[in-house]
């Protein structure tokens, strides 16, 4: 039982993966980006907002408005992706 759950979440990591993947093929695709390597692009970005809700959660967040400081850093991976 304990293997068909892990089966199910590699599952959803894959399917959640490819959807982001897509997002940064058809954000290049538009012009809105540039990402020479979709996957390589989507894994950044995965990383960053990963990392940016597991201190929210944590609430290891410092700055005094959370919501402004997400906001900015994903203004901050568009721009470093143009």
């Amino acid at each position: 039982m304990r293997r068909q759950g892990r089966s199910v979440r590699r599952s959803d990591r894959a399917t959640r993966e490819a959807t982001l993947v897509r997002a940064v093929e058809l954000a290049s695709a538009a012009g809105a980006i540039s990402a020479p390597d979709p996957f390589e692009a989507a894994q950044q970005i995965w990383s960053t907002v990963h990392g940016a809700v597991a201190l929210e959660l944590k609430g290891l967040v410092l700055t005094p408005d959370p919501e402004a400081s997400y906001r900015a850093l994903i203004e901050t991976i568009i721009r470093g992706l143009r």
